[in-house]
């Protein structure tokens, strides 16, 4: 009787919680996952390549190792002055749950002078984004916890290339400020 009461107990807890307690997760019909998807945690994913404007010499490539195997990259400089033009990837997306965001976006560097990007969120200057040492393989990294306070609505996240051959293929908003990607992201 004892042992019943703890199960049921549990079971009830994990139904209030959701967490499923084993139930697997249904496949999303219709195909392919949404561009951009908020959660209940007030988690924002951004799939680099769902950009309403990209901007050449920004282009979408491919790379099996990247999120869905597309990502957004400026390729090396063609110009004698070694340097490609200034070009924009843009982003839209919807904020359910207004509160305080930390940025991560997913990478790959191709070296020491190419490894970063400049960001700007709605109509707020932009800063340096990156310009950390990890290079040859995707990984996350933060906007050095600078926070974004978003409210409910639409807003405008512009990545601009800074350095030439810099790629990204996720773009993560997230409140919970001890959080840390891992991989790629799922939905």
């Amino acid at each position: 009787m004892k042992n019943e009461l703890v199960v049921a107990m549990l079971l009830a807890l994990c139904t209030i919680l959701g967490a499923g307690c084993g139930k697997k997760e249904e496949p999303k019909k219709g195909g392919e996952t949404p561009a951009v998807s908020q959660t209940q945690t007030r988690r924002i994913l951004i799939a680099a390549a769902s950009a309403i404007k990209i901007e050449p010499p920004f282009q979408i490539g491919s790379d099996p190792q990247a999120a869905g195997g597309k990502y957004v990259g400026a390729p090396k400089a063609t110009d004698p002055a070694g340097k490609n033009k200034p070009c924009n990837a843009v982003y839209e997306f919807t904020v359910t749950q207004p509160g305080a965001y930390y940025l991560w976006i997913r990478k790959k560097w191709a070296g020491g002078c190419e490894n970063s990007l400049l960001v700007q969120m709605d109509d707020k200057p932009e800063f340096i984004f990156g310009e950390d040492g990890t290079y040859e393989r995707w990984d996350w990294v933060d906007a050095m916890r600078r926070t974004f306070a978003l409210t409910a609505g639409k807003h405008t996240l512009v990545i601009k290339n800074r350095e030439d051959e810099s790629k990204f293929d996720q773009i993560l908003l997230i409140a919970d400020k001890d959080y840390v990607p891992q991989g790629i992201e799922e939905k």
